[in-house]
């Protein structure tokens, strides 16, 4: 799975919201219960905006995995995992993840977005279907990020950014070079 970050390396508050590191979930500046991701691979390459991102560990992903959708759901409103049926858009639960990767990706009411949308939880809030385990993705760093990413397309800022993020990673970890994320460009 893969998660874009926002490559924002400000370390100072800004519009009253503490500069939370780019790993930590976060929407318009505010840390959030949740971490919005996609399963990526040759025929399916894209994901949601900005040109930076981390790789995560299958396994832990997994055990993370709040609910699914094979088109962007827009997970980052109130209620990142509705309740109903995924044929009228509701989440797909943890237990028919599968059955959500034989849909069609990226496609939903006449709308191509050209990717998938797996949500991951980290505190517990929201949905009242799937109780999530409370705290799993950030109780699960930093073994959970196995690198840092680059899209083709990304330009010398955001290739800078990327080492930045790697390396603030590491260091905040405290993980000596040979365990630090990859650096995928």
């Amino acid at each position: 799975m893969v998660t874009m970050v926002d490559h924002d390396l400000r370390t100072e508050p800004y519009n009253g919201h503490p500069a939370y590191p780019a790993w930590v979930p976060k929407v318009q500046g505010r840390q959030v219960d949740r971490l919005s991701g996609s399963l990526i691979n040759k025929h399916l390459p894209g994901v949601f905006g900005a040109s930076v991102g981390l790789v995560l560990a299958p396994v832990q992903a997994q055990a993370c995995l709040w609910c699914s959708y094979p088109f962007d759901a827009g997970s980052n409103g109130p209620m990142p995992c509705r309740v109903g049926s995924p044929a009228e858009g509701g989440a797909y639960p943890p237990s028919r993840f599968a059955e959500m990767m034989r849909q069609p990706q990226g496609h939903h009411s006449g709308v191509s977005a050209v990717y998938n949308e797996v949500v991951l939880h980290d505190d517990g809030a929201g949905s009242t279907q799937w109780r999530p385990v409370s705290g799993c993705y950030s109780a699960a760093l930093p073994a959970i990020v196995e690198a840092v990413f680059l899209m083709p397309h990304a330009n010398a800022a955001a290739a800078a950014a990327a080492r930045v993020i790697r390396d603030r990673f590491s260091a905040h970890f405290r993980l000596p070079s040979s365990s630090a994320p990859l650096l995928l460009t």
